[in-house]
């Protein structure tokens, strides 16, 4: 299971769900302007729960990192 944290990012949650189709495998996502740090925690819950039902052994937690600069 993948979970798209990056809630920011334009275009980030479709780029992971093309992935996520290409590998056959699901993802967990709650859209954009979401608290990441909620999709994560709601997203490792499912993934528990997925794995318990799917024989699914990892999540993956995907977030990006913005930094910005003073120039």
């Amino acid at each position: 299971m993948i979970i798209a944290c990056d809630t920011f990012r334009a275009g980030a949650v479709e780029q992971l769900k093309v992935h996520a189709d290409a590998l056959n495998v699901p993802l967990y996502q709650q859209g954009y302007a979401s608290d990441p740090t909620n999709v994560a925690k709601f997203g490792i819950k499912d993934g528990m729960l997925y794995r318990y039902h799917r024989r699914c052994s990892v999540v993956v937690v995907v977030v990006v990192l913005m930094t910005t600069t003073n120039q």
